[in-house]
């Protein structure tokens, strides 16, 4: 069983969720769950995923159930950009299965192998140049 650390950073209007060890479906929920549930989450915030030093132990199924969770809480959760890092390839993968998921309930996603890469898309100041920070932009 792995953890999800929930850290605030309210100057950049953004969450930050680090996860370490074998994540399964429940503790992305159950973490999603107590961020939605804290006093300092805003709705519309960003949220950078660092799963770096976590493995995901999880199927095409428990992305869906993960992601019907995160539709369930689109009231709370808002539409605020989502940036996913993972230095695993199969991590990788069923992250951008959960990116394409996103993009039909209005949150925008994208997947990254490095920190820095997924900090300056958060900060990109429109779409646009967001578009020129994907993997494979400009």
């Amino acid at each position: 069983m792995g953890l999800i650390s929930i850290a605030f950073q309210p100057s950049k209007e953004r969450v930050v969720l680090t996860g370490r060890g074998d994540l399964v479906a429940a503790d992305i929920t159950e973490t999603l769950a107590r961020l939605y549930d804290d006093s300092q989450f805003r709705t519309g915030m960003s949220t950078l995923a660092d799963f770096r030093g976590a493995r995901a132990a999880v199927s095409g199924d428990n992305i869906r159930t993960i992601m019907n969770f995160v539709s369930r809480n689109l009231e709370w959760r808002g539409k605020g950009n989502c940036a996913v890092v993972t230095d695993r390839q199969v991590d990788y993968g069923m992250a951008r299965m959960a990116q394409a998921y996103m993009e039909p309930i209005g949150i925008e996603a994208m997947v990254f192998r490095e920190m820095e890469d997924a900090e300056r898309w958060l900060g990109a100041p429109s779409n646009e140049a967001r578009d020129k920070l994907e993997p494979g932009g400009e």
